[in-house]
């Protein structure tokens, strides 16, 4: 379920960086960019985004697991080991694919003529 919020979070994003980059949109339009070279531009965006907070998480949850081995060596033994680390990047990577596609291809598909209006 936090994974589906966090890709509609993502997703609002995009749709925000769309919506504020309607001129830049035009610009390239107006140079001969394809819809689908915008499509790729927010596309890559949303996965570079989703990949950069897998990274900080996964960071962060080694560092967390490293404190709580130390501070209680006895109890809790926690590894995070080379699989779990390949399917967070995965996921992550997923989620941008999957929820930036959405807002890529809304911009993929804005005219230059309806955007000059």
């Amino acid at each position: 379920i936090s994974l589906f919020i966090a890709g509609i979070g993502v997703m609002n994003v995009m749709y925000i960086s769309v919506t504020e980059r309607t001129e830049e949109i035009a610009i390239r339009r107006a140079f001969g960019a394809k819809g689908r070279d915008i499509e790729m531009q927010f596309l890559v965006e949303s996965v570079v985004l989703c990949l950069l907070g897998g990274i900080i998480g996964l960071i962060l949850g080694i560092i967390i697991a490293t404190i709580v081995d130390l501070a209680t060596p006895d109890m809790v033994k926690s590894s995070v080991s080379l699989g779990s680390v390949i399917l967070a990047v995965g996921v992550s990577t997923l989620i941008g694919i999957v929820f930036g596609w959405i807002p890529a291809r809304a911009a993929s598909k804005k005219e230059l003529i309806d955007i000059i209006k």
